[in-house]
């Protein structure tokens, strides 16, 4: 392995994440993030973000946390929108097939990478959440439980397509529980 120097950094890092390819990485920490390409590491793009989640599926798709009522969603590097989630308080992101907002209120809110729709609401107060490669299974980690669920992502995008969205509820059949694990 050859040593890099990768320069001066501005900020103290405190995470760093690839993106779903491996082409990118994101250094995290003191409220800002910087978007290296992994091999040169070049400088791709940075800003202020209390927290920054990849896409399972896009090259340059990702969100941040601006405050705890504001998310942005990016689209090849580009804002593409901004919300509100639907919760008192945005206390954390996860990435994956659909952005996970952690919500202050014991739950986690999914929203649609690409349209920014919010697809269900599911109260529980996850520590990480994992998305199986495929994109069709989850898995919730909570403290002291898990809850593997099944997505249905056609369901999920023919709801989006034509309208169908509750603002309460969400997709109707976009989550299936398929097993509960107890940290007994």
């Amino acid at each position: 392995v050859i040593p890099r120097d990768l320069g001066a950094c501005e900020l103290y890092p405190q995470a760093i994440k690839h993106n779903c390819n491996g082409r990118f990485i994101a250094v995290c920490g003191d409220g800002e993030y910087i978007i290296y390409t992994a091999q040169a590491l070049r400088n791709k793009a940075f800003g202020q973000a209390i927290d920054f989640v990849w896409s399972a599926t896009g090259t340059g798709d990702y969100a941040i946390r601006e405050s705890t009522n504001r998310v942005k969603f990016f689209k090849n590097f580009k804002e593409s929108r901004a919300i509100k989630p639907a919760t008192a308080s945005a206390d954390a992101l996860f990435g994956g097939h659909l952005l996970g907002v952690k919500g202050g209120d014991s739950a986690v809110l999914f929203y649609d990478w690409d349209s920014g729709e919010f697809v269900r609401k599911i109260d529980v107060a996850p520590k990480e959440i994992y998305w199986s490669d495929a994109g069709n299974l989850v898995l919730i980690a909570c403290a002291d439980s898990a809850y593997v669920l099944s997505y249905n992502a056609a369901t999920t995008a023919s709801a989006i397509a034509m309208g169908q969205l509750s603002p309460e509820d969400g997709v109707d059949g976009s989550f299936d529980l398929l097993y509960e694990i107890s940290d007994n």
